[in-house]
């Protein structure tokens, strides 16, 4: 059954995107228009050093967690994040935290030296059924195939 979804994204195609967004070098392909919009692009994040930070500050009660991490990364941070308590939003290269910044700062800091359990990261995902037969799994069957299918616990090895 086909969910409508669009694929995954690995992680060297948004390590890609980084060094574009922090080069100075323009793509020869790319049109006027695509120039324009890559320079205003670099620019923003030039002054908001976007390649050198992984915590923005949004308020004092919300934040942002620039990943810049594939689809298997980013599904595992967000579980973790869930497992912490803290409600997020998954914006595919970030995720926005409804935690002040240093809070956020801290939570990545701890998880470098204890990281997570991926079957119990597996718990905290809401939709477990993603795949043509899995209502006919058990939920902790489900969860085992989350885990190691669908969860990538290298994500915690970006904050090092």
């Amino acid at each position: 059954r086909f969910t409508g979804s669009i694929g995954e994204i690995h992680e060297r195609v948004r390590d890609e995107m980084l060094v574009v967004l922090a080069s100075d070098r323009m793509p020869p392909y790319l049109d006027t228009t695509a120039a324009e919009a890559l320079t205003a692009a670099r620019t923003f994040a030039q002054i908001q050093q976007l390649a050198q930070r992984r915590v923005i500050c949004i308020s004092d009660q919300r934040s942002l967690l620039l990943t810049w991490a594939g689809t298997k990364q980013q599904r595992t941070l967000l579980a973790w994040l869930t497992s912490l308590g803290i409600e997020s939003t998954d914006h595919k290269i970030a995720i926005e935290c409804r935690l002040p910044a240093a809070n956020l700062q801290q939570a990545l800091f701890d998880v470098r030296a204890v990281q997570p359990d991926l079957l119990l990261l597996a718990s905290c995902v809401q939709v477990k059924g993603f795949r043509k037969y899995d209502h006919l799994f058990t939920a902790s069957l489900l969860e085992e195939a989350i885990a190691v299918d669908r969860f990538d616990n290298s994500c915690f090895e970006l904050f090092a």
